[in-house]
Parts: C-alpha cells; structure tokens; sequence
C-alpha cells in the first residue's frame, strides 16, 4: 500500500467497517445487550479502545417563526438541540486487529428508569441514539449514529 493511500486512510477512518446493533425498541429501566461488529479491511490495526455511546437529545425546530423587534419584522427557523442524557462505555482497551479480522462485541447497556421516552412532536422530538467507533490515530472508524426508540 502506497503512503497516499495510508494517509487517504487515516484521514478518513477506512480502516474498519464498525456497526452497533439494538433491539428496535428499548423499555425504560431494562439492560439491554448492544452487539458492536468490527471488520478490518486490508490492513492490521492498532486500537487505543472501542467506545460504545448512548445519547438522548431534545431537538426543537420552529420553521417560519416571526419576530417582531425594533419596528421590523422578520421570519426565521428556530432550531435548538440539547443532550439530555449520554453514557460511553469503553469495550475494550488496547488491541490490534488483524488484517480481515471480523470481531463481535457483546456489550450491556441499561436506559435508566427516569429517562425520557422517544417522542415526536410538532416543533420537538426527543431522539434516543447508538454509536460504536474504534478510537486510534488518524480519523476514528465509527458505525455513525443510528436511531432506537426507547418506550
């Protein structure tokens, strides 16, 4: 493998294919077990940890909104996100991963009681996502952040 493709590589985290994988739907107060799939692609690797993350957000969207200050008027998209909860659980520590090693991860995770429920609004929505990335140098494989619908 030439330099420019190691460094295309590192730059853009092709190292790995890395998935997570959850039940469609969650109760509040349950464990549930994620199963983090990692396949190396053509070259081995050297991982500083996986991390597997669970998040809430609240995100509010308000199209077309009106605003009325100083004697003009003017329409605007409100839009706000915050995190209501978020745990990382680390895998696993230092590894290195074989060139088309495919590895399987059975991890536990559990929603808390008091969490919010998946909702869908008008102007709101509470989103409960999962993420499972390999953290090493250069840009982090990651599976992206992949919706679940916690009841």
């Amino acid at each position: 493998m030439g330099f420019f493709s190691k460094l295309k590589k590192k730059m853009t985290g092709s190292w790995a294919d890395v998935t997570v994988e959850l039940p469609k739907e969650i109760a509040r107060g349950s464990e549930v077990t994620a199963t983090v799939r990692v396949k190396v692609k053509d070259e081995p690797v050297d991982v500083d940890k996986i991390v597997l993350s669970l998040r809430c957000n609240e995100e509010i969207h308000i199209p077309r909104h009106t605003v009325h200050a100083q004697g003009e008027t003017v329409t605007v998209d409100v839009r706000h996100d915050e995190n209501l909860y978020k745990e990382e659980v680390d895998v696993t520590g230092s590894l290195q991963l074989g060139a088309h090693d495919h590895r399987t991860f059975d991890v536990p995770l559990k929603v808390p009681a008091d969490a919010p429920v998946s909702f869908e609004g008008i102007c709101a929505r509470y989103v409960w996502q999962v993420y499972a990335a390999l953290e090493m140098s250069g840009n982090d494989p990651d599976s992206g952040w992949s919706e679940v619908v916690v009841r």
